[in-house]
């Protein structure tokens, strides 16, 4: 999922000496103090109270916005110490939501399922099941793939963006640095290009750093994205 309200806590990823499997989403200090972060879930689930009440109702017009709200709230419970696991629950019923209504209308809804993906691939990174992570963010970046070879998809840059990211966060959780670099390249490029068009968001700066940050690590020198 993309960064909502540029406030995604960063992940603290270790030095190259030690083991991969271990402390690659240890807290450091965020962005933001965790009372905001509680104050931001807490927001969520009455987001999601109303969508699931109005879907209730009305499925045909409300279940998309009760897929995004979920997906929101496992956002958020992702960022808060002692509560990531519970993000899995909110972002399970919004990959499921999303993947069915992308199948009835793949346009209009697949860049949602790679929200959702890339979502409940970021919380399972930061619960250390970093090869159960794989698969969902994988499937994102095939919709990307698609996309970009004309077929009926529309991803966002700012969602295959983060989908890159997340997807070599799960690769270095896993030890395996050289694929997570080719990853991070491409989310790189990407970012570099979501700065040039909309230089008043900083959130792309952040995560580009980031993800410059981390390549660095891996690569014990140049950062380039070339």
């Amino acid at each position: 999922m993309a960064t909502p309200y540029a406030t995604q806590c960063p992940v603290q990823y270790p030095n190259k000496a030690r083991p991969h499997h271990r402390f690659v989403a240890v807290e450091e200090a965020p962005l933001f103090p965790i009372s905001i972060c509680i104050v931001r879930c807490r927001r969520a689930k009455e987001c999601v109270d109303i969508c699931r009440a109005l879907t209730a109702r009305d499925c045909a017009t409300y279940e998309s916005l009760l897929a995004g709200a979920l997906n929101s709230l496992a956002w958020h419970l992702a960022q808060i110490p002692g509560r990531k696991p519970e993000a899995l629950t909110p972002a399970e019923e919004s990959v499921n939501i999303s993947r069915r209504l992308a199948l009835e209308d793949p346009k209009s809804f697949s860049n949602d399922l790679a929200a959702s993906l890339d979502t409940i691939a970021y919380s399972l990174n930061h619960c250390g099941r970093y090869g159960d992570a794989l698969p969902p963010a994988l499937e994102g970046l095939e919709f990307y793939r698609k996309a970009t070879e004309g077929e009926a998809y529309e991803i966002s840059d700012r969602q295959s963006s983060s989908l890159h990211k997340t997807y070599a966060e799960s690769l270095v959780g896993l030890g395996r640095d050289d694929e997570a670099s080719v990853s991070l390249k491409s989310a790189i490029i990407i970012y570099e290009r979501l700065m040039s068009a909309e230089p008043e968001d900083a959130s792309y700066s952040l995560d580009l750093e980031k993800c410059l940050q981390l390549l660095e690590r891996l690569s014990g020198g140049s950062t380039t994205s070339k």
